[in-house]
């Protein structure tokens, strides 16, 4: 019977860290606004509110980016519900053939826009594109990818914040 406890020990300690690791965030969203190329400012807080959400840092000239963009609209329908937002810090210039690319603008759960005040570099403590934030409905920050993503992958990894 000494024997056992121990094993019921470690049991339940194993049980309750792998209950903690599926509900563990990153931290919550921070105050989010980008400015739209008609110089309107969108609270991005307000544009994901109580829907899972998707962050995408962008660069324009990015080829990586250029290729998730086009993974992402190709996928749309995959994603269900999933609200995401298009940030780059170039300027519109950029952002704007960017954007009529890919026709990101002309998707409802999309916007698009310009982080002017560096909030993404911030608060992921880096520059790097492409960099995919994954929120959950409560404004969680749940996974944050950093380079290319398959999009199987990244569809696998929506419905896990669902």
């Amino acid at each position: 019977m000494k024997a056992i406890k121990p094993i019921l020990y470690l049991g339940s300690f194993v049980w309750i860290l792998a209950l903690h690791s599926c509900t563990d965030t990153l931290g919550e969203l921070p105050d989010f606004k980008i400015k739209k190329n008609d110089q309107v400012v969108e609270d991005v807080n307000a544009f994901i509110k109580d829907k899972p959400a998707m962050i995408v840092h962008f660069d324009a000239d990015c080829k990586g980016c250029q290729d998730e963009a086009e993974g992402i609209v190709k996928n749309l329908q995959k994603f269900g519900d999933i609200k995401i937002v298009f940030a780059s810090l170039q300027g519109f210039d950029k952002i704007d053939l960017f954007d009529d690319y890919f026709r990101l603008s002309a998707h409802p759960n999309i916007t698009v826009g310009q982080d002017y005040l560096n909030t993404i570099p911030n608060r992921f403590d880096t520059y790097t594109t492409p960099l995919i934030a994954l929120i959950d409905e409560n404004s969680h920050i749940r996974k944050v990818i950093t380079g290319e993503i398959e999009m199987p992958e990244l569809i696998q990894l929506l419905n896990e914040i669902r």
